[in-house]
């Protein structure tokens, strides 16, 4: 484990209002619980928003099924370290997830590029505001069920979700772009266009 999973774990303790373990390694069921469910609050996490840590641009050779789809005639294969599929080309195809398999309405020898949320590997690369949400909802997670109050998981609940869009406000790195595909510079919101 490296020394930010384990400040990360160390955090979640604290906000779960446990002791903290002497080590990771001390085989405790509070441990091996955070040891278990981690991966997945990590996942479930990064899929949350579109992270600039987390992105990345992917160009996919196609694959093959056995089974067409007339619609959707193109199948690739996405890589395992993609959690959240963001933009598939251009961002004007027609495509649609079965399972692990990307179809989309493009010629099936083509490569196809596509910009996706994927795992982060190394916790050090996550920002403080990311860890820190990350904590508050593994500490919601690890809560021991007989200790845990209606209050306390929902006060867990808030913190992790206020904490989240601090995250996310302060991860906001590029430039405003629109994804129905209009003109830049206008606001694709209706109410917003009519009120101007």
């Amino acid at each position: 484990m490296t020394q930010a999973t384990a400040d990360i774990l160390s955090q979640a303790f604290a906000f779960a209002e446990l002791a903290a373990p002497s080590s990771f390694g001390d085989g405790s069921p509070e441990v091996q619980r955070a040891q278990t469910v981690y991966p997945g609050v990590l996942d479930e996490c990064l899929g949350w928003a579109d992270w600039s840590f987390a992105s990345k641009l992917l160009s996919l050779p196609p694959a093959s099924d056995g089974i067409a789809d007339p619609d959707l005639p193109g199948v690739w294969q996405l890589p395992s370290e993609v959690l959240k599929l963001r933009k598939v080309d251009d961002g004007r195809r027609r495509w649609r997830l079965d399972g692990r398999l990307l179809r989309a309405d493009a010629t099936i020898t083509a490569a196809l590029k596509i910009r996706a949320t994927v795992r982060v590997e190394r916790e050090v690369d996550l920002p403080g505001e990311f860890r820190k949400a990350l904590a508050l909802e593994l500490a919601a997670r690890i809560s021991p069920p007989a200790t845990r109050s209606a209050n306390r998981s929902a006060t867990l609940d808030e913190r992790t979700m206020a904490q989240m869009k601090k995250a996310a406000r302060a991860d906001r790195q590029g430039s405003p772009e629109r994804w129905d595909g209009g003109p830049p510079g206008r606001s694709n919101d209706f109410v917003a266009e009519v009120l101007r």
